[in-house]
């Protein structure tokens, strides 16, 4: 059974803190380790051990806080039951392959249903007629070559034997009187998961049969034991995997129900694959919006710097400033000719250094260039991202 739930943060929160988990678990149809699992995710605290019987006592217990949290705040969480039941009669309609439209689910159901095994292999399908070929073949090579020998101990007639000598097209290991009836049941179900929209097809890698439904590739294999047969989905996610005969009735008559169950099968693998996209688009989503933080932050911090660089250098020019103009001070009060007037040049050359490292001046200096950039600038004003030092 497929159980399929939203989970919203704030809502759990109330919920486990309301009753025992368990409690909450029965209401949504999971077990407790699936509410646990969801809290975790939602960072959701739950009631500490020996909670509730305190509760119970009288005692005044406090909650603990919802925490800060910048996840998601709702998860959508798709559970498939381990202790399935395996009805012996088919299920009301209206609880099978709910997440059909309702014209949709009528057709298959009424297909289902009324599906038949005819007694009969009429209009067998290609896979079944290559299968019956290969096998027929492999007989065939194996009479040529030990026409005698049939108590070689590598002979038998076991149906282990015809899985393991040679690449068989359908994944069928039963007895060989069981062959017949083999192809009979597999042709029905072929026809009718092709006329719903499945195809049938070999895993040319793996050997093994594979039905394609809803985009989603499905393995099925046919076994016999003392010729009671036993139909599987050999996948992990299928919520039903075995078909088996019964003492009160064969496996023909489960038929529908095997098709019915590959649906619900690929039903429960797209939808799982379907949330697998979305939590890795969800990551991908986080991992950009990380490097897109990064990335502002580095930035910022280069603007920081940039401003820290220049209020330095403004502050160094003030100092020079102030520097300079006790040397004009001097200079004024000079009396050697000589002396004052390479004191007056040193003081020119040094406003020119000072409008070169001030930042609110910027000029060029003829000898060592620009030291600031502002060619990224729009004017000459320290809008924007200001002036930034040469490298």
């Amino acid at each position: 059974m497929i159980t399929d739930n939203s989970y919203e943060r704030g809502k759990l929160y109330e919920e486990v803190w309301s009753e025992p988990v368990t409690t909450v678990a029965k209401r949504y149809g999971v077990s407790d380790v699936a509410i646990h699992k969801a809290c975790k995710r939602l960072q959701v605290p739950v009631p500490p051990r020996g909670y509730w019987a305190k509760l119970s006592a009288g005692q005044s217990v406090a909650r603990e806080p919802l925490p800060p949290y910048d996840g998601p705040k709702r998860i959508r969480r798709i559970s498939l039951s381990s202790d399935r039941p395996r009805p012996t009669t088919p299920a009301k309609s209206g609880e099978r392959l709910v997440f059909l439209e309702e014209d949709e689910r009528t057709k298959v159901l009424q297909l289902c249903d009324n599906l038949q095994v005819k007694d009969r292999l009429t209009n067998p399908h290609p896979l079944i007629k290559q299968d019956q070929e290969v096998r027929a073949e492999h007989k065939r090579k194996e009479r040529e070559r030990k026409p005698f020998n049939y108590l070689d101990s590598n002979y038998n007639s076991d149906h282990n034997y015809w899985s393991t000598w040679y690449k068989k097209i359908l994944d069928i290991n039963v007895q060989p009187d069981d062959m017949t009836r083999a192809y009979r049941l597999l042709n029905a179900i072929f026809h009718v998961v092709e006329e719903l929209g499945g195809s049938v097809k070999l895993d040319e890698k793996e050997r093994h049969t594979q039905i394609v439904w809803l985009g989603e590739p499905m393995r099925i294999r046919l076994r016999s034991k003392e010729h009671d047969l036993a139909l599987m989905i050999d996948d992990y996610h299928a919520p039903r995997k075995n078909w088996r005969d019964a003492k009160t009735k064969q496996l023909e008559s489960e038929a529908g129900s095997f098709v019915i169950g590959l649906l619900e099968c690929a039903h429960a693998l797209r939808t799982l694959r379907e949330e697998r996209r979305r939590e890795e688009q969800l990551r991908w989503q986080r991992e950009q919006e990380r490097r897109e933080r990064e990335e502002r932050q580095r930035e910022e911090m280069e603007r920081f710097q940039s401003l820290e660089e220049n209020a330095l250098d403004w502050q160094k020019a003030r100092v020079i400033e102030q520097y300079v103009g006790e040397l004009e001070k001097q200079a004024q009060n000079e009396t050697d000719t000589g002396k004052r007037d390479r004191l007056l040049n040193y003081i020119a050359w040094a406003r020119e250094k000072i409008a070169w490292l001030d930042p609110l001046v910027a000029r060029e200096d003829p000898i060592l260039g620009k030291r600031y950039d502002d060619s990224d600038e729009d004017d000459d004003t320290l809008e924007g991202d200001g002036l930034r030092k040469s490298r």
